[in-house]
């Protein structure tokens, strides 16, 4: 069992993917003179994937391989029937089909470099002329171009006083068994599966809950919080719930480099964040960063510290992988000078604080003097929380607890936040059950705190003014 970085959570990954073979790239094929759309749609693929000789299903169908890499830049052929889409493949000349799920669309068609191609490989970025050249010559990662354009289920505008809760997706049955928790749920679950995410999902909509903010490691190893993120997204669009990402960035296991950094959230932003269950707020989507001060600089090192340093990676990180600012990006913690390049703040925890409902409001009036006008808003997340208990945490050097006084604390910190005027409201947590900030129903207080929830959510919408929401 490995111990996450964030929040104390315990994740257990499946073993890493195997290391791919390499490829013969597959025979070409007549293209129908009329199977390209108008105009041309681009996809990149954003991990490893097959490439098939025909649809899912279809008798005698064959796997030419994989792809040698990621970001290749593939045509769209034919239009999607089915979970494969049938595509032309500029390196060789040639088509067949590539799973849906592995690909994303991209804005602009891919560039045209002179050749030779690059040798060794099956696919590439840009498009080459001539013969190949040696693998070392390959072009890095290309930053991805977001579309641009809200999805249609997504008509959410800033000035709607949304409430999310943070989500931890990486329980299985160990931990209901660890002794490390101070309750435990109702029915103990594996976050992996579909039943339990699908019950979670409704559980949030039933108690008032616009979002769940889910803890998220990257693409690396397939680590559950990529593969639940997945499902969640698709159980959130079923029900009318949005889902986002929280950026676990100081993790050294799923993000061990600034590269590793970088390329997930590229692949974030091609993949994920397209997706019609993903939060986007005026037509943007919304990316949570967990304790942003951890960050890599440009020389490789993390920063670990409030200073401009971490601004400026900060800056030097976003004018990489989203240049035109086609996201809106979140800090967590209290470090107001991270306002410079972010969207907004929210803090985790107030529980430290012997005045939850007066740090708050500080914290609001510091998040809204950071903008510099209405063209400049910050956004001002205000925290919740039901109590607190890390005191069986394994490890921490550092634990203390905060009783839930049968809801009263609860009901203190939100009033808190809604007296502090914050565009949305953030619950800390939903289900992060070793740090005892739960409202998910457990043995000790089966559905008190949902119910709980349902009550403060109607009144920070009385407080917010008319529900905005199209």
């Amino acid at each position: 069992m490995l111990a996450g970085a964030a929040c104390g959570g315990l994740i257990n990954p499946p073993p890493p993917a195997p290391t791919p073979t390499t490829v013969v790239p597959p025979t070409p094929r007549p293209r129908p003179p009329t199977a390209t759309p108008e105009p041309e749609v681009w996809i990149k693929n954003f991990r490893l994937t097959k490439m098939w000789s025909g649809q899912e299903g279809q008798p005698g169908v064959i796997s030419f391989g994989e792809t040698s890499s990621t970001f290749c830049s593939f045509r769209i052929a034919e239009p999607q029937v089915g979970p494969r889409i049938f595509v032309y493949n500029p390196y060789t000349d040639s088509n067949f089909w590539i799973d849906g799920i592995d690909v994303g669309p991209v804005e602009q068609p891919p560039v045209r470099r002179p050749g030779p191609k690059p040798a060794g490989v099956n696919c590439t970025e840009a498009i080459y002329d001539g013969a190949p050249l040696p693998a070392s010559t390959l072009a890095s990662t290309p930053t991805p171009r977001l579309s641009g354009a809200p999805t249609p289920a997504a008509a959410l505008r800033l000035g709607t006083p949304l409430v999310m809760a943070l989500y931890y997706p990486w329980y299985d049955e160990r931990t209901w068994t660890s002794g490390q928790t101070s309750d435990l749920p109702v029915e103990p679950y594996s976050s992996a599966d579909r039943e339990t995410i699908t019950r979670q999902v409704a559980d949030a909509r039933g108690a008032g809950i616009d979002v769940l903010v889910s803890a998220w490691f990257g693409q690396k190893g397939n680590n559950p919080t990529e593969t639940n993120l997945r499902q969640l997204l698709t159980e959130s669009e079923r029900a009318g719930l949005k889902a986002a990402v929280l950026l676990e960035t100081d993790s050294d296991e799923f993000f061990g480099s600034r590269t590793e950094l970088v390329t997930a959230l590229k692949v974030l932003l091609l993949t994920h964040t397209e997706q019609p269950g993903y939060l986007r707020v005026d037509g943007k989507p919304v990316i949570f960063v967990w304790n942003p001060k951890s960050v890599y600089g440009t020389d490789g090192v993390r920063v670990n510290a409030k200073t401009g340093a971490a601004v400026n990676a900060w800056r030097a990180i976003l004018e990489e992988v989203d240049p035109k600012r086609e996201a809106l990006w979140i800090a967590e913690g209290d470090f107001f000078d991270l306002l410079s390049v972010f969207d907004g703040i929210f803090p985790y925890s107030v529980a430290w604080s012997d005045d939850p409902a007066r740090q708050l409001a500080s914290y609001g009036q510091t998040v809204r003097a950071r903008g510099s006008g209405p063209a400049d808003r910050k956004i001002w997340a205000a925290v919740a929380m039901p109590g607190y208990d890390d005191t069986r945490i394994n490890g921490r050097a550092q634990t203390f607890a905060v009783e839930r006084e049968d809801g009263a604390y609860y009901r203190g910190t939100f009033q808190g936040a809604i007296d502090s005027k914050p565009d949305w409201v953030v619950i800390t947590s939903f289900n992060e059950w070793l740090e005892g900030t739960q409202i998910e129903p457990s043995r000790g207080y089966d559905r008190q705190y949902l119910d709980l929830t349902r009550t403060l959510v109607e009144r920070f919408r009385a407080a917010a003014g008319p529900d905005t929401r199209r």
